[in-house]
């Protein structure tokens, strides 16, 4: 019995450090201006080009997609990929991978739904500059 109850215990503890690490993991996560949601897309498009995976950037406006499309280009992390906007459809595309800037929702969801592609969501925060609060929340 006693045993037992230290099993349960020793399993118990195992369980909550456990959630203290996904806890953690999660606030780690939080973006809170728009340099942190630009830093975390800026990781999320190189995951996405170190394993070869189409990107749809998405915001509405004054997020950062230009910016860190232009930035990944320039610093020759997208050799192989096309870069398109959501008048344009990707379907032609069978050699290179595509990275779609875009601020339409629908576009995502209707015209590229044959796709497959990682999608960024940049539109939790503008460019401080373009709002009226220092963090760039809209």
């Amino acid at each position: 019995m006693v045993s037992s109850l230290c099993c349960a215990l020793s399993f118990l503890m195992c369980t909550v450090n456990q959630l203290k690490n996904i806890l953690i993991l999660i606030i780690i996560m939080v973006v809170t201006c728009f340099n942190d949601q630009y830093s975390k897309a800026k990781t999320q498009i190189l995951e996405a080009i170190d394993s070869r995976q189409n990107i749809v950037l998405w915001g509405e406006g004054c997020n950062g997609k230009t910016h860190l499309t232009t930035e990944m280009f320039r610093d020759n992390k997208m050799v192989n990929y096309v870069r398109l906007f959501e008048d344009e459809l990707p379907s032609s595309l069978k050699k290179n991978n595509f990275v779609i800037e875009c601020t339409n929702i629908n576009y995502v969801t209707k015209d590229l739904s044959d796709e497959s592609f990682v999608f960024i969501n940049m539109n939790m925060f503008k460019y401080p500059e373009y709002t009226k609060l220092r963090s760039g929340k809209k």
